[in-house]
C-alpha cells in the first residue's frame, strides 16, 4: 500500500526551489552580489555577507547605495539601485540570515537612504525614461480610427 506522504529530503526541497527560480533572476543576483562583494573587499571587509551583524550590514549597505557606480563611473538608474538591494536581500534569505533588508526595522536606514538616493538621481534626470513612448491622447485615438475607417 502506498504511503500518504512521500519522504522528502532537504536536498530535494533545495533542488525543487532552485529549478523554479527564474534564470535571469539568478544571473542578476549573482552579478549584483559579485559587485557588492567587490565593494566589501574595497572596504577591507572579509566576512561573508550573511556573517555580518544587521547593525554593521546596515551601515555597509547605506554607504554602498551612495558609492556604487557603473564601470564607466556613471551613476546607476534608480531602479538599478533598488535591484542591487533586492539581490542582497535574496542572497541573505537564501542563506537563512533571519532579517530582510526591505521589510525589517533593523534595516530602516537602508530603506530611507535608498529612497533619498533614488529621488536625488531622478532630480538629475536618471530614471525618467527618456525613450519611453508617450501615451496616446483621446484625439490621437479618434484620428487613428477615423483614418482607419476612411480606408475601408
Amino acid at each position: 500500500m502506498a504511503s500518504r506522504f512521500a519522504s522528502i529530503s532537504d536536498e530535494e526541497v533545495k533542488e525543487f526551489t532552485e529549478k523554479l527560480e527564474n534564470e535571469n533572476t539568478k544571473k542578476k543576483t549573482l552579478y549584483d552580489i559579485k559587485v557588492f562583494k567587490a565593494y566589501l573587499d574595497a572596504c577591507d571587509e572579509k566576512r561573508e555577507i550573511e556573517d555580518i551583524t544587521p547593525v554593521e550590514l546596515q551601515e555597509i549597505i547605506k554607504k554602498f547605495v551612495l558609492a556604487v557606480r557603473k564601470k564607466n563611473g556613471e551613476e546607476y538608474e534608480p531602479s538599478s539601485l533598488r535591484a542591487f538591494i533586492q539581490s542582497i536581500d535574496r542572497h541573505l534569505r537564501k542563506n537563512n540570515y533571519g532579517f530582510s533588508v526591505f521589510n525589517d526595522k533593523e534595516f530602516h536606514e537602508v530603506q530611507f537612504i535608498l529612497k533619498k538616493k533614488q529621488k536625488q538621481l531622478k532630480s538629475i534626470g536618471k530614471g525618467n525614461r527618456p525613450n519611453a513612448a508617450d501615451p496616446l491622447s483621446d484625439e490621437d485615438i479618434d484620428t487613428f480610427y477615423s483614418r482607419r475607417n476612411s480606408l475601408s
